[in-house]
């Protein structure tokens, strides 16, 4: 089998934001969450808008999740995403209001070749928004950086859930078959469905290639820039 790289933003929402398959994207949601108690288990979700993605994710006890999910294309260039006034009309195009939601999650994932933290061997990163003044710590704002530059970690050695998304985003291009340690959990194995390339049709493909293509442009444009 030979399956598509989730890396690619064609790829990725086809598999995650997949609405007949959303154990898939639940999984992998609760799989990043720091605290993953009850009162924040995503059991739902709504796709408020594709590009950038925005998800408004309900736990168990029915509070709302705001989550951007964006990829760093090139790490010299990365910069958290505050940009109130785009957020702000995506909330206004779907009928909610900021105080809607209790929490809010943004996600990057670093596709590029060098890890952003030198100082940090970790590739799970979690920041909390704290005041410049008061040194105050909002619990409400968070964000999570996933480098997959760092992440080092063969089959036989993944222990999370979370371990299994990552290993999957950045090797599965390179596996041929569903690996064992993969086998009984049933939202791996839809997404490995989803991935299989024989299961695209030809215009789904060429999107796909587009979007690799796309995807090359943007990052020596932004390397140029640097």
């Amino acid at each position: 089998m030979q399956f598509v790289d989730p890396k690619n933003d064609f790829a990725f929402k086809k598999i995650f934001c997949n609405k007949t398959k959303k154990e898939i994207l639940i999984s992998f949601l609760n799989s990043i969450i720091p605290d993953n108690s009850a009162d924040k288990k995503i059991i739902n979700y709504e796709i408020l808008n594709i590009n950038p993605l925005f998800i408004s994710a309900t736990t168990i006890n029915n509070n709302k999740i705001l989550i951007l999910y964006k990829y760093i294309l090139n790490n010299h260039n990365f910069s958290i995403d505050t940009n109130i006034e785009r957020i702000g009309n995506i909330l206004k195009s779907n009928n909610l209001e900021w105080s809607y939601f209790s929490l809010y999650l943004n996600i990057y994932v670093n596709t590029a070749t060098k890890a952003i933290f030198n100082s940090s061997d970790s590739y799970y990163n979690i920041f909390f928004t704290s005041d410049k003044d008061t040194g105050h710590l909002d619990l409400k704002y968070f964000d999570c950086i996933i480098e997959l530059p760092k992440f080092k970690k063969e089959l036989n050695q993944l222990e999370t859930i979370l371990d299994k998304w990552i290993y999957f985003i950045k090797n599965v291009t390179n596996l041929e078959i569903i690996p064992k340690e993969y086998e009984s959990l049933k939202e791996f194995k839809e997404a490995f469905t989803i991935a299989t390339q024989y299961n695209w049709n030809k215009n789904e493909l060429e999107v796909y290639d587009y979007m690799k293509i796309k995807a090359w442009d943007d990052m020596n444009t932004l390397s140029n820039r640097a």
